[in-house]
């Protein structure tokens, strides 16, 4: 970029949209305020409506553990067994009584009750293995007490919820199973937690791989969740006193959760706030209005209930969603539309001195590049022609034969260099508006015979071995030889460049589904992997072994491909096995060559 554009951008637009951020920010502090105390008032709203979801679970898990000992009063845990499919609980009537004897391993139900056949039969297959711990799965439960009052002690200088969101984050980085994400994306977050959940939007909670007794070996009672076919389960269990090595259950499946939370009681009289419990699916379980209706996936603010009830959500939402915006709404217009207009001015100015100092750039590029291309491409003809020049003068040439050899490799060599330059010049042409083509019906093989008899004398000379895989010969296609002839040389010159090390070059011509094939081939260090397109884009090098220490601007594929594609053919590049490259020009044979 030129200096006037760094003295524009320096002098005149980073100082003005400094000035309107400012501007905007010192209005914009007020509403800050006011948002952070608001959500903050309201966090605590969604806290007491989730702590109201964790006590009506609870309730029921001890209205539960109460009826399991009511039944118990009148028959011996083994009657009780026995008898258990044809009680149902209190609690749900969708719910499933089970049984885990002292051995671990499922009593009841084991068969299916006629009037619930259907429903123990389902209940079975998707419990059985878990319940008597032949397999393990994902299960949600709430922290035993003595492991809630270590971690209590130990951050005591913190407010408890927050406390419990930060542990079970770094829980999550502990564990390879890590935590799903929420389910909605609060407008405000509640310091210190919102850093951590805005950069991970992950649930706090975690689960744990168990079966169902390693879950429940502490303590004597308990509530487990866990998804089974992606819909969530509960299982409240208790082991009562007297019963020893014998756990009595239920399974609530979600439709009978949800119902519990139509009866929930709201806990805020807030006539501005409207409150929801969603459930892992971010859809409403309860509201607090009746009618009540929001975008559920965006509340003001909201708390996760944990892991008794997991990926559920306490959520509030703003009544009146411009209820935190009409103070500052007047001014923040006025003054947003006065810098605006400024800005756009500065803007549009700025863009056009930015565009025009990128194109002088570009250009500049460019024009660097063909010098360094003409220089690239000329080496190796100029290098030819020099060599067998003076050969002819050190009396290298006394022999007529090797002289009129000498001299058609010189012939061959300028033909080349001519048609070096002329490409050259014709790339800006292509560009614009295309390569003029005197094209006609032409046999190729002569023309490949004739370079590759002056670049394979050339190679031969200075170390290589090079090998024709030629197929029989017409090799009849429409095409201007003289451009043809360029790519050849472009694909050849490549390989003498870059397999230098190995010195081995092949060059294998057939005809296969209507196509000439004129393969050239390398031994040297290949394209790097990802890079196979961009070596045929203007002036691109390969930013590693390839271009260390080789000259060039990476115009010869460029090239190459173009006049390739203007005679409806293409240049494929491929790895040889072994090492090396393969570039191959393809070429539509004519009609009666193809019969």
């Amino acid at each position: 970029m030129n200096r006037s554009a760094l003295v524009f951008l320096a002098g005149v637009f980073l100082p003005s949209l400094i000035l309107g951020w400012l501007a905007l920010r010192t209005i914009g502090e007020q509403q800050i305020i006011l948002e952070k105390r608001t959500a903050e008032l309201f966090q605590s709203e969604t806290d007491a409506l989730a702590g109201a979801a964790k006590n009506l679970m609870q309730e029921r898990a001890d209205q539960f553990r109460e009826e399991v000992a009511g039944w118990l009063e009148a028959a011996t845990a083994s009657e009780l067994a026995a008898s258990l499919s044809n009680r149902t609980t209190q609690i749900s009537g969708s719910a499933v009584l089970f049984v885990i004897g002292t051995d671990s391993r499922l009593v009841t139900p084991t068969g299916a009750a006629p009037s619930r056949q259907e429903e123990t039969q389902k209940f079975l297959a998707e419990n059985r293995l878990f319940l008597s711990g032949e397999a393990e799965t994902e299960v949600y439960q709430a922290q035993p007490p003595a492991k809630e009052q270590k971690q209590a002690s130990a951050t005591a200088a913190k407010p408890e919820r927050r406390d419990y969101a930060k542990s079970k984050v770094e829980m999550a980085d502990s564990l390879s199973q890590q935590a799903r994400s929420r389910n909605v994306v609060p407008q405000k977050l509640a310091e210190p937690v919102a850093s951590e959940l805005a950069s991970a939007p992950q649930a706090a909670i975690v689960p744990e791989i168990s079966d169902f007794k390693n879950a429940t070996s502490e303590g004597s009672h308990g509530i487990l969740a866990r998804f089974v076919n992606d819909k969530l389960q509960w299982i409240f269990w208790t082991r009562p006193d007297g019963v020893a090595g014998m756990t009595f259950g239920c399974m609530v499946p979600a439709e009978g959760v949800r119902d519990w939370f139509r009866e929930l009681q709201s806990p805020s009289a807030r006539t501005e706030l409207g409150l929801a419990i969603l459930d892992e699916r971010a859809n409403p379980v309860f509201v607090s209005k009746a009618g009540f209706k929001a975008n559920w996936r965006r509340p003001f603010v909201a708390t996760e209930i944990g892991d008794v009830l997991p990926y559920w959500e306490s959520t509030a939402y703003l009544l009146d969603g411009a209820m935190l915006d009409s103070a500052a709404m007047a001014s923040r217009v006025t003054i947003f539309s006065v810098i605006a207009l400024a800005l756009a001015a500065i803007v549009a100015a700025g863009f056009f001195v930015v565009r025009d100092a990128r194109r002088q750039i570009e250009l500049a590029t460019k024009k660097t590049g063909f010098v360094s291309n003409v220089s690239h491409e000329l080496k190796t003809p100029l290098t030819s022609i020099l060599m067998f020049a003076e050969l002819l003068e050190t009396g290298a040439g006394n022999d007529p034969e090797k002289r009129n050899k000498y001299l058609r490799i010189i012939t061959l060599e300028s033909e080349r260099l001519t048609r070096l330059i002329n490409n050259v010049l014709d790339f800006a042409k292509m560009d614009k508006k295309g390569k003029a083509y005197a094209k006609h019906l032409t046999d190729l093989h002569p023309v490949i015979e004739r370079i590759w008899e002056g670049t394979g004398l050339h190679l031969e000379a200075s170390g290589w071995k090079c090998q024709w895989q030629a197929a029989d010969p017409p090799y009849d296609v429409h095409a201007d030889p003289d451009a043809i002839s360029q790519v050849i040389v472009n694909l050849i010159s490549n390989a003498e460049k870059y397999g230098a090390s190995a010195k081995s070059l092949e060059l294998h011509t057939w005809k296969e589904s209507g196509f000439l094939h004129i393969g050239i081939l390398d031994r040297g260090p290949g394209v790097p992997e990802g890079e196979e397109l961009k070596i045929f884009e203007a002036f691109y090098r390969a930013n590693d072994l390839l271009s260390s220490g080789i000259p060039g601007s990476g115009l010869g594929l460029t090239l190459a491909l173009r006049i390739a594609r203007d005679h409806d053919g293409r240049v494929d590049y491929a790895r040889r096995t072994g090492g090396g490259s393969c570039f191959t020009l393809l070429l539509p044979l004519a009609e009666e060559d193809t019969l």
